[in-house]
Formats: C-alpha cells, sequence, structure tokens
C-alpha cells in the first residue's frame, strides 16, 4: 500500500497497519516510523507516478488533490486509487471506516471512533445552544497574509464548530486572497494562524506574531490592540488528531464553557493510546501558541 495524504498514514498506522506502507508523501512524518519509510509524492497534487508504479503497491491511499488524469494513470498500471478526507473530524471518522473495512480492522476502528466521538459531543453540546451574539469573529490566515477561506473551507468547519463566527464565510472565492483593508474594516476579535505544513518551533511563532502585530493597518483592531493572536499547526487539524485542534480552537474561543478541558492532556492521552508513549516523548513541535 502506498498512501499519499498525510491523514491517511496516521490512521494506518493507529490501526496498527504502518509495516504495509511501502511509499508515503512528504508530509506522512508522524508517526515516526513513516520517515523510514520511501518519499513518493510531495502530496496527492503531485505523485512521482513512476516511483509508486516501481513500488508495485496493491492500492493507493490519496486525498481529493490527486486529480482525475494522475487517478486515471495509476489506475491503468493496475493499481486501485482510493480517495479519502481526513480535514475534520467528521471526514476523518469516514475515512477511518473505510480503512478499517479495506485492513479488517473493525475492532480498531470502533475503538479509535470512540475516543474521537466522546470529544465531539461534548463540543457540540456546549456551542450548539450559542446565541449568535455570543459567538466572536474569528480571522483565520493560512500560510501567506490575508489568505483566508469562505464558509466551503475545511477551515469555516472548525471556526464554526468551536462556536466562533468565520468573518470571511461569504466571500465569493473558496480561499480569497484578502488585504489589510479588508481586514480592518470587518474587525476581528481573534486572529488565528496556519503557516501550512511548517514544523513549528518557539522561534517560528514568536516571529511570525511578532510580524502580525506589527503589520501596518491592523493596530487598532480588536484581535491586534488585545493581542489575541494565536497560532495552530496542521498536524492537529487533520487526520486522528484534529479533534485535538478543535478543543484548542473551542477552548480558545470559549474558554468558560471548556475550562475543564485540557487539548495538551488529550493529545498525549490519544498519541500514546494508539501510538505508543515513546512516540509522545519524542515530540517537541510547537501544536498550539501562546499556551491557553
Amino acid at each position: 500500500m502506498s498512501s499519499i495524504t498525510s491523514g491517511a498514514s496516521e490512521l494506518i498506522c493507529a490501526l496498527g497497519e504502518g509495516d504495509i506502507i511501502v511509499g508515503r508523501d512528504s508530509y506522512s512524518r508522524f508517526p515516526s516510523l513513516l520517515n523510514d519509510i520511501p518519499e513518493v509524492a510531495k502530496s496527492s497534487y503531485s505523485p512521482d507516478i513512476d516511483l509508486i508504479v516501481a513500488q508495485h503497491p496493491d492500492i493507493v491511499i490519496a486525498s481529493s488533490m490527486l486529480s482525475d488524469k494522475l487517478k486515471t494513470t495509476l489506475e491503468s498500471h493496475g493499481i486501485p486509487v482510493i480517495i479519502v478526507s481526513t480535514s475534520t473530524p467528521d471526514q476523518m471518522v469516514k475515512s477511518l471506516s473505510l480503512l478499517g473495512e479495506i485492513l479488517n480492522k473493525k475492532s480498531k476502528v470502533n475503538e479509535i471512533t470512540s475516543y474521537i466521538t466522546k470529544y465531539l459531543t461534548i463540543v457540540s453540546e456546549k456551542t450548539n445552544g450559542l446565541n449568535e451574539v455570543d459567538k466572536p469573529y474569528i480571522f483565520w490566515e493560512w500560510y501567506k497574509p490575508y489568505k483566508t477561506c469562505n464558509s466551503k473551507g475545511v477551515f469555516n468547519w472548525l471556526i464554526t464548530k468551536a462556536g466562533g463566527l468565520n468573518i470571511a464565510a461569504a466571500e465569493s472565492s473558496k480561499y480569497p486572497q484578502l488585504d489589510a483593508d479588508w481586514l480592518v474594516n470587518e474587525d476581528p476579535d481573534i486572529f488565528i494562524k496556519n503557516p501550512g505544513g511548517t514544523a513549528l518551533t518557539i522561534e517560528i511563532v514568536e516571529n511570525l506574531q511578532n510580524e502580525i502585530l506589527s503589520r501596518p493597518k491592523l493596530e487598532n483592531i480588536a484581535a491586534i490592540a488585545n493581542e489575541k493572536v494565536y497560532f495552530i499547526n496542521s498536524d492537529i487539524q487533520n487526520g486522528i488528531r484534529s479533534v485535538v485542534g478543535l478543543l484548542y480552537m473551542a477552548k480558545l474561543i470559549h474558554p468558560d464553557l471548556f475550562s475543564e478541558i485540557n487539548p495538551v492532556n488529550v493529545h498525549q492521552k490519544l498519541v500514546e493510546k494508539f501510538f505508543g508513549e515513546d512516540e509522545w516523548a519524542n515530540m517537541d513541535e510547537i501544536y498550539f501558541y501562546p499556551a491557553l
């Protein structure tokens, strides 16, 4: 099997089948055993077809970024291709079920699903009854300044599920490129940055924070004036750990409602339960900053 989407690679390993992966994408770095597997794609968007075919995998697992043309090319070599989505916890649970059927791991699927849905239920129960006036306005910035998403973007799910309002929800483009004047006019309460696939260190997030806080024209918007600028690691926004990202968001947006939730502890227990204690002990990235 080749897995060229990191969320699926995590799920396959959580199901106890990491050793059947013969090729991976460049973002499949967790758990650590994936680092020893040959890289056959930058991502699902840009696979190396020749490398994949040369490994003779019995199946390729990819995300929707794999084009129809490339999917057809792989299938012309007799390699079945399965498209999965793991960008949100609900999508992840569906993909987990599909992978569990392929790998005959129904019992393990039920165990993981139970763990994830427990926290999804907690978040839903606490946020479903909120009035609109109780939901702060959130600006989500992707990998470059003022790049965000509308109501159809994957990050919108995270914002709204956690009890916030996406200030770019009504934009016509799914992932619009906006500017400082637009942001000043919208005046968000909270600014959240996802730097993309970069492994986050304290130096990186502090430099990013300083850059955002010092941007021209932004000094008077609520998020900047109140220093409500936060950073989330892509690793907890996708795959089995996407529920951790949701808990961080919910606790940030509604600290009183989620005072009893500790996302760090949930993250640790999840990793230790499904990937082993050694895996957690060796993890040293920044996952959410500043700490809640």
